[in-house]
């Protein structure tokens, strides 16, 4: 015990906290010893202070130590579970009746095998050789083709046991292969039918309802109107539009539009008066689709300046044609005779249609001089023949007519117009 009468201080009298060793006022007479026994306090914590950075260094090592190696036990862990799970679902995909399996094969058909393409459509598909579109179509995505077209139908033709609906019925009834690996279902045409346009979307949307519940996981797809070299008329431009405003009714149906202009101005793809394309046209219209199917489809795309002979400079017509739409812009020079541009040459796809009972005479527009009394009319022609062989030619030109005189206008003249293509 410590001896409170002692003459001077000790230090060692002082008591002690447990844990640190800290040492604090005690029985020592407070009065007579105040001082150093707060200095004998502050100098007992400073010297424990120096050791206890040293105690939580090692109790931080220790905690760190264990933390590391706990981290490389659980990637250990990890890792082994890791490739377990990557051998087991590798099995199961190899496993041709496990859920892994099944469901891949179900969304992702591409993985395992070629795509299926279920084919609907009238004499451009129906060929088995390379003059359809729908066999050309199935080499380039190298598919397996299931193809019900039928020469000379459409969604409207009388035959029920051949036209559009029944080919869909038909597909549907057929059982050889599974329907849930059809990628693509593709109605092509048709250039058959006559009919309104409600008539063509009431076709239309049963075609799709047959095929959507039957191929669940296809894409419908309509390419309406496929046609020949020469330029089609209003009244199939208004049915191809009756399937294409159609389908915007249904989530999954989709419908590529200016189909009618991919051959457009081509006769070398044809034979005499035959609308069927040779191998090569066929090849033209499944790309064409191809592309749709990847995502790259624009339409059809052709530009071409005609100008005057030797290129003089003493007029030019410049001819754009995209998608639906073709436009001509005619320059003429000043004091330019109207003989020089009464008739001139232009390409095949720019010519004029020449279903007059339903598009009238298309290719008109005025021109008006300088002079500002005088105006022209503006021509563009229907090509020279129907026949593919006998060396088709297009033309347009100046049309004169005088609002004050016989006289045929001269001079400087200009115009600017478009028209359905």
């Amino acid at each position: 015990m410590a001896d409170t009468t002692r003459a001077e201080f000790n230090p060692a009298d002082m008591p002690t906290t447990p844990r640190h060793g800290i040492k604090y006022p005690g029985a020592n007479d407070l009065v007579r010893f105040a001082s150093q026994q707060f200095q004998a306090m502050a100098e007992s914590i400073d010297d424990n202070i120096d050791q206890l950075p040293d105690q939580i260094t090692a109790t931080l090592t220790d905690a760190t130590r264990r933390a590391e190696a706990a981290a490389t036990k659980a990637e250990q862990a990890a890792a082994n579970a890791g490739g377990m799970a990557d051998g087991a679902v590798a099995g199961f995909v190899n496993k041709t009746d496990s859920a892994t399996r099944q469901a891949l094969d179900l969304h992702y058909v591409k993985v395992f095998e070629s795509p299926h393409i279920v084919t609907i459509g009238d004499s451009y598909a129906s060929p088995t050789d390379g003059r359809s579109w729908a066999v050309q179509l199935a080499n380039l995505l190298n598919a397996t083709l299931h193809n019900y077209a039928i020469a000379g139908t459409g969604y409207l033709t009388t035959d029920a046991t051949k036209n559009y609906q029944a080919q869909a019925d038909k597909a549907v009834a057929d059982k050889s292969y599974d329907h849930n690996r059809v990628q693509y279902v593709i109605v092509g045409g048709s250039r058959n039918d006559i009919g309104d346009r409600t008539a063509h979307q009431t076709a239309m949307a049963r075609i799709y309802e047959t095929t959507a519940t039957s191929f669940p996981n296809a894409r419908i797809i309509f390419v309406p109107m496929l046609w020949d070299w020469k330029p089609v008329g209003g009244y199939w431009r208004s049915n191809a539009s009756a399937i294409m405003s159609g389908v915007m009714s249904h989530a999954r149906a989709e419908a590529i539009p200016y189909a009618w202009t991919w051959l457009l101005g081509m006769p070398e793809r044809f034979s005499g008066t035959d609308i069927h394309p040779d191998e090569t046209g066929s090849l033209i219209i499944a790309r064409y689709i191809k592309s749709y199917l990847d995502g790259r489809y624009t339409g059809r795309y052709v530009s071409q300046v005609v100008k005057a002979p030797n290129n003089t400079g003493l007029w030019a017509l410049s001819i754009t044609a995209s998608g639906g739409t073709i436009s001509y812009s005619l320059g003429v020079a000043d004091k330019v005779a109207i003989s020089n541009v009464q008739s001139f040459h232009i390409p095949l796809w720019a010519a004029a249609s020449n279903d007059m009972t339903n598009d009238g005479y298309p290719g008109w527009s005025t021109a008006t001089t300088n002079s500002g009394n005088q105006a022209a009319l503006f021509h563009v022609d229907t090509i020279s023949t129907q026949d593919a062989g006998q060396n088709p030619t297009a033309s347009a030109g100046i049309q004169p007519f005088t609002v004050s005189s016989g006289q045929a206008p001269a001079g400087r003249m200009g115009l600017s117009f478009t028209r359905a293509w």
